[in-house]
Parts: structure tokens; C-alpha cells; sequence
């Protein structure tokens, strides 16, 4: 009686199994039908940095790390030093005092100082960056970055023998003038405010379909670090501004100039030095265009 009973209770399992089966199936059915009724547009995803022309991240032969603006959006960073720690891409150096770093990608570096003299090249809008440092680039404009690892010396030079960082800023999308304005508090008495402005006019009947311009400047401070078991850092503080401008001009059919002008400067830069011999009153002052 007990083994009839047994038998019993898996074929009473066996067939709710199969009702389970065929309603999830019928459920899915009803939805893929109505899917199939509407008509989706897939923006394909294009990269510019490994070849200099728009192609498919499929058919890069080389490797590239896209980091798009929504992710940049969510990241605590506060500069383009911040940014590829974070997200694991290469291995960042940081010196002692804020606004020093520099990146390595497959064991060959940048150069702090001299962006010729480095192994990793940075462009902004393909164009090369006046810095190789890292904290000196903000990312308040930024539509994305593009990471190519690799050797890329016969498309740029000795300076891509590591790799190649594109940040591409952004464009003017909106019709007329909005204004933004935004701050961000942080630990150690960190506070930022931006103020943006953007301008964007379509026009009929010439040669130029639209033109755009946008400003944008921020001010940044920061005060001294304080470790754990350490206490206040002396002389880790900085302040910090960047004027980021751009005039675009759309003419024919998928051409676009622009002309872009970016500043960044940095005063009562701290340099505390190492801690068996601190300079607590080490201070500098840097700018770049």
C-alpha cells in the first residue's frame, strides 16, 4: 500500500510539472506575440579611437573599453584620475597632495609632465591633450571616454605604445537656450559648483543646418585629508577652475566643425610630502589651456 501511494504522489507531481510547463509557455507565447507587433530602433554603438573613422566595437580588432555617460554620471569621480581606478582600467598612480596622477595601461605609463615623453596617449575629441595628468581633466563635459589597450604607435605615435584614452565631449542636442546650474558637497569639506549654458539654432534654407554653443565653469575646493589612526594630513588641500567652451557649425549631410577651447587651473595645491619628512607649507599653483 505504502509503495502504491508513493507511486501515486509522483505521478500526481509529474503532471502539475507538465500543467506548469504548458501555462508558462502559452504566457509566453501571448508575450513574444505581442512584441513581435511593435517595431524597435536600435541606435547602433560606434568607436573612433582605435582606427580614427566610426566602427562597430565588433569589428575592432583590438581591445576597447567604451565608458559611457551614464556611467559617468553615477561615478563619485572627480576628475579623469578618479575615473579608471574605479572602473579597473590600468593602474593609476597617485602622489602624495590632490590634482597628481597618471595612468598605466599594460605596464607602460604617461608622463606626468611631458605628454611626449610618455607611453600612453591622451586625446580630447581626438585631439591630443596638453596634459598627461590625469586630475587636471574634468569630467563635468564629458559624452564619453574611449580606452583602447595596446599598441597604437603606427595611428599616433611612440606616445600610444601602451594604449590610447579618448574623451569625447559632449554636443549641443537641445533646441534653444536652458541654463544649468548644480553644486556637490563631499568629505573633507569638499564642495563644487558648475554653471552651463547652452545655445542650439537650426536654420532653413542654408548652407549650414544649425549652429551651437556651449560654456561651462565650475569651481571646486578641497580640504586637507584626515586617515584613519593618523588624524588631519597637513597641507592636502586645493582649489580648482575650468572654463570648458565650444562653437559647432552642422552643414551638408553628417558634417559637423567645431572649435573648442578648455582651461584648467589649480592654486593652494598641497604637497605634504612623505611622512617621515612633511612640508606642511608646500604649496604650488598650475594651470593648463
Amino acid at each position: 500500500m505504502k509503495r502504491k501511494a508513493s507511486v501515486l504522489v509522483r505521478l500526481m507531481i509529474l503532471n502539475l510539472n507538465l500543467i506548469l510547463i504548458l501555462f508558462i509557455n502559452n504566457v509566453l507565447a501571448k508575450e513574444l506575440t505581442k512584441n513581435n507587433n511593435k517595431t524597435f530602433t536600435k541606435i547602433p554603438e560606434v568607436v573612433v579611437t582605435a582606427s580614427k573613422i566610426k566602427e562597430n566595437p565588433l569589428d575592432v580588432s583590438s581591445f576597447v573599453e567604451i565608458i559611457p555617460e551614464e556611467k559617468i554620471k553615477k561615478s563619485p569621480a572627480k576628475n579623469l584620475g578618479d575615473i579608471f581606478p574605479e572602473l579597473g582600467l590600468g593602474h593609476t598612480h597617485k602622489y602624495p597632495g590632490a590634482l597628481t596622477s597618471r595612468i598605466s595601461i599594460r605596464g607602460i605609463s604617461s608622463h606626468l609632465f611631458d605628454p611626449l615623453k610618455g607611453g600612453v596617449l591622451i586625446l580630447i575629441d581626438g585631439q591630443r591633450a596638453s596634459t598627461a595628468n590625469l586630475a587636471k581633466i574634468p569630467l563635468e563635459n564629458v559624452e564619453r571616454i574611449e580606452v583602447v589597450k595596446g599598441p597604437f604607435s603606427v595611428l599616433y605615435g611612440t606616445q600610444a605604445m601602451g594604449g590610447v584614452i579618448n574623451i569625447i565631449t559632449k554636443k549641443v542636442k537641445k533646441k534653444g537656450i536652458h541654463f544649468k546650474i548644480k553644486s556637490k558637497v563631499g568629505s573633507w569639506n569638499y564642495w563644487k559648483g558648475t554653471g552651463e549654458i547652452t545655445i542650439k539654432k537650426f536654420l532653413k534654407n542654408s548652407f549650414i543646418n544649425s549652429i551651437d554653443f556651449y560654456i561651462l565653469e565650475d569651481r571646486d575646493y578641497q580640504g586637507d585629508y584626515e586617515a584613519k589612526h593618523y588624524g588631519e594630513i597637513e597641507n592636502t588641500s586645493y582649489k580648482g577652475n575650468t572654463i570648458d567652451t565650444k562653437l559647432g557649425f552642422s552643414f551638408l549631410k553628417n558634417h559637423y566643425l567645431s572649435f573648442g577651447y578648455q582651461q584648467w587651473k589649480g592654486w593652494d595645491i598641497g604637497t605634504p610630502g612623505a611622512r617621515y619628512s612633511p612640508t606642511p607649507n608646500n604649496y604650488s599653483d598650475k594651470k593648463r589651456d
